[in-house]
């Protein structure tokens, strides 16, 4: 058998629907209709195929590169976001994954992207291509009475969405996910059947105004089958950009309370929502790692954001990514909010990352100390590495989006 990966085509998608299906639960019955088309606006599905001595071909796993783009201290940084990956249970450990990487990695930076992210089933595997577990999308419970007893929002009014406000609605969303630490755009080819769909999509999609009509918040929840013990609302989301929104919206899901006792509410690192609420109650039911890896270090560096009113000049290598030429020693330059990557000459006993260090450095996920102690770091000199995390240092990434 001899091995080769390339984007997918149409011809090949009753392949990738099959496979799909040993990954994530067959029908039961299998559809009639033709599979949808492969390629398409905002993504790429990549393949990696089998060839026996007699030429013939099989699709053996596959993966999606999906484009995005992250906010990364106030800037946008284009990203590869990896879902569907899937190899077929008679190829496991044949090493399908890293020629399939290698493909999909080079066409993402081809295009543009810079970084990678991705929601692991076993981190292990994806560490190994330079991924690190940098942040968590969680799940968590709390008494609907709890939101009830929200404070009375001092203005402004909640009422339910009509198609005329998705663009707003889209619009407060980019409004908070500027001033925030990892979330993506939405924007784009890739959420277009998102806004297409946003009001079909929930029970209720609710939002705040102001004393003056303009949206300010909202609230995307599904209701649920069931009332009385033991039953929820969940609710998918809820953004805004001002505390009176806020308390509007929670004190709408919490007159629920009568009748469901609980709301689970998807979110991510310390929400907001917390400081709102005049009770403890926050448990944490359901939790999804998240995981970036630097593609282009120089781009990456360059394009994302730095803290205002911080300059440095910052050396350093790395020596095991699994693409190559990420390999090899940088020097960024950091002043204004913004920052300026280059490559430069390797100097001797110079600060050297791991890929998996980088990954974590860059979304702030971890102090310069820590990534010493848990040897992503070796050299330069541990007095200095306040600067890095002077640069580097961030909120929790804020991460909203399961893909």
């Amino acid at each position: 058998m001899t091995v080769s990966a390339r984007p997918l085509t149409d011809d090949d998608a009753e392949a990738s629907r099959r496979l799909g299906w040993e990954a994530f639960g067959a029908p039961g019955t299998p559809p009639t209709e033709p599979p949808p088309p492969v390629a398409g606006e905002g993504r790429c599905w990549y393949g990696a195929f089998l060839t026996d001595d007699s030429g013939t071909e099989r699709l053996s796993a596959r993966m999606l590169d999906r484009y995005f783009e992250t906010w990364i201290g106030g800037r946008r940084v284009p990203t590869a976001g990896i879902a569907g990956v899937t190899t077929a249970a008679e190829d496991r450990g044949r090493g399908l994954l890293s020629p399939l990487f290698g493909a999909l990695l080079a066409g993402a930076h081809e295009r543009g992207a810079v970084i990678s992210s991705l929601f692991p089933t076993a981190p292990k595997i994806y560490r190994r291509f330079g991924y690190e577990v940098v942040g968590d999308l969680v799940e968590v419970e709390v008494p609907t009475a709890v939101l009830a007893a929200v404070d009375a929002p001092a203005g402004g009014s909640v009422r339910r969405a009509v198609a005329a406000d998705v663009p707003a609605i889209f619009d407060c969303y980019g409004a908070w996910a500027a001033t925030q630490h990892g979330p993506l755009t939405r924007e784009g080819a890739a959420f277009a059947s998102d806004r297409d769909g946003l009001l079909n999509d929930f029970t209720g999609v609710t939002v705040a105004l102001d004393d003056h009509g303009t949206i300010t918040g909202y609230a995307l929840w599904d209701r649920g089958g069931e009332y009385g013990p033991g039953s929820s609302i969940k609710l998918e989301e809820v953004i805004a950009t001002t505390p009176d929104a806020y308390r509007g919206l929670l004190r709408t899901l919490g007159s629920f309370a009568s009748v469901t006792p609980a709301i689970k509410i998807t979110t991510a690192g310390f929400d907001v929502i917390r400081s709102l609420l005049p009770a403890l109650d926050w448990q944490v039911i359901k939790r999804s790692p998240y995981m970036i890896n630097v593609i282009d270090i120089a781009g990456a560096l360059t394009k994302r954001g730095y803290r205002y009113g911080f300059e440095a000049v910052l050396d350093f290598s790395v020596a095991d990514h699994f693409l190559d030429a990420c390999n090899g020693s940088y020097r960024l330059r950091v002043a204004g909010g913004r920052g300026r990557c280059e490559r430069i000459r390797p100097e001797p006993e110079q600060r050297q990352f791991t890929a998996r260090g980088l990954a974590a450095l860059y979304a702030g996920a971890l102090p310069v100390a820590e990534l010493r102690a848990a040897g992503l770091l070796t050299g330069g000199d541990p007095a200095t590495d306040s600067l890095w995390d002077g640069a580097f240092g961030a909120p929790a990434l804020q991460i909203r989006d399961y893909f």
